[in-house]
């Protein structure tokens, strides 16, 4: 599935060894300066329609939720171990 983060997992999209290639995905991104922040208009206001983005990278991967969840296993008895 999709990630939108290192602890968010959106599984909407699955792909599997069924999968047929080449596949046409469309991707959603956001289309803003850093923070979405810009400094000639209003912190709240919509982007200027005269401003165009490109998409400058893009990875796919398969998801393994049995690395998944013991890198997560992991990262709490690391933490564990530095609280105790």
């Amino acid at each position: 599935g999709f990630a939108g983060g290192t602890d968010q997992i959106r599984e909407e999209y699955m792909f599997d060894k069924g999968t047929k290639f080449p596949l046409t995905v469309y991707v959603e991104m956001a289309c803003n300066n850093r923070f979405g922040c810009n400094k000639d208009i209003g912190f709240l206001d919509p982007p200027p329609d005269n401003v165009k983005y490109t998409l400058e990278k893009c990875e796919l991967g398969w998801f393994n939720r049995v690395a998944w969840d013991l890198m997560w296993d992991l990262r709490v008895i690391n933490d564990v171990e530095h609280k105790l």
